[in-house]
């Protein structure tokens, strides 16, 4: 059976590294070549056939929605798997409108990435479960239940504030855009958003958004 051959592009030479020692250790892959940077992609895949490319958004040279267009337009044939770091919805109704086949989170897991891989490979379109749940929009959140809101109030000694902050944190919403939506300083956001993780025992905006899945909140 012939190998899928996957080509990976990241800034950081050591997320390259780190993707193609665990992808090459599956016997249905074959690492066809590796870049730090736009020119060299796309030098990439033009000398070596690639049926898959795992790629960050953010690239020197050219990064974003632009560069995702320039490299459907030179390989059309191309699988493009996003791999990103970013919740932001707006982002994700981007990369949705692009010709792309698929994305996911960098903090996803190898079985995460290798379903991907088969999925795309296969004519499918791949968003993970997580980010499924995300792209729920706001004003579903933050109508959710009473019964719901006082639970999770007493179960985490949350107030009404910090549970609205973390819905909107979990739906991708940045400090700046959650402060604009609630008339309040970014101070004051930053400031929920230390207690949130504080009370709950979270580290940072993923496992917030993980938690928010977890629970069955978005």
């Amino acid at each position: 059976m012939e190998k899928i051959k996957i080509a990976i592009a990241d800034d950081h030479q050591i997320v390259v590294e780190g993707l193609a020692a665990m992808l090459d250790r599956n016997d249905e892959i074959e690492i066809s070549g590796t870049a730090n940077e736009m020119r060299e992609t796309i030098s990439v895949l033009t000398d070596h056939r690639s049926d898959v490319l795992l790629t960050d958004l953010n690239m020197p040279g050219k990064n974003g929605i632009p560069m995702l267009n320039e490299l459907r337009g030179q390989f059309p044939f191309l699988k493009i798997l996003v791999l990103t770091m970013y919740y932001d919805t707006k982002l994700m109704k981007e990369l949705e409108q692009c010709d792309i086949d698929g994305y996911l989170l960098k903090n996803s897991t190898k079985e995460d990435l290798l379903e991907a891989i088969r999925t795309v490979m296969t004519g499918g379109k791949y968003k993970h479960k997580s980010l499924e749940a995300l792209s729920t929009n706001y004003d579903f959140a933050v109508s959710m239940g009473d019964d719901i809101k006082d639970s999770f109030l007493r179960q985490y000694s949350l107030g009404k504030r910090e549970l609205e902050i973390l819905l909107l944190v979990a739906l991708g919403k940045s400090s700046q855009e959650i402060a604009d939506n609630l008339h309040i300083s970014i101070e004051t956001v930053g400031t929920h958003r230390k207690n949130i993780k504080y009370k709950i025992g979270l580290k940072n905006s993923a496992e917030i958004a993980a938690f928010a899945v977890r629970n069955q909140l978005i």
